[in-house]
């Protein structure tokens, strides 16, 4: 016999069973001949996810400045700091900027 947490919490009454957003994300195979942008993304670690995950199919070059100081994947071989580059021309030559604010918990 199988049982839920929610019948192991001896509760008064059930859990309303409400939907939540889970968003699909899949990788089309026909994509050799698509154009995409290339971006640069400042953000803190919570970008880790998207980095690794399937938000870098979407680009052809994708560089994450953690916390606008190590520059990835670039630091996966050699560490490279944003100290080290000219900024200007590295945020002109990508296609998209994209910074990624959240709150403080």
């Amino acid at each position: 016999m199988t049982t839920t947490l929610e019948e192991s919490m001896n509760l008064f009454s059930k859990i309303p069973q409400i939907e939540h957003a889970y968003p699909i994300v899949r990788k089309d195979e026909d994509t050799a001949n698509t154009t995409k942008p290339t971006v640069i993304t400042i953000a803190d670690s919570f970008f880790w996810q998207f980095f690794n995950g399937p938000f870098a199919w979407s680009f052809t070059d994708m560089k994450y400045w953690y916390y606008f100081s190590s520059i990835y994947p670039d630091s996966y071989q050699n560490p490279i700091t944003t100290k080290e580059i000219d900024l200007v021309e590295e945020l002109t030559t990508g296609m998209l900027s994209l910074f990624w604010l959240q709150q403080q918990t």
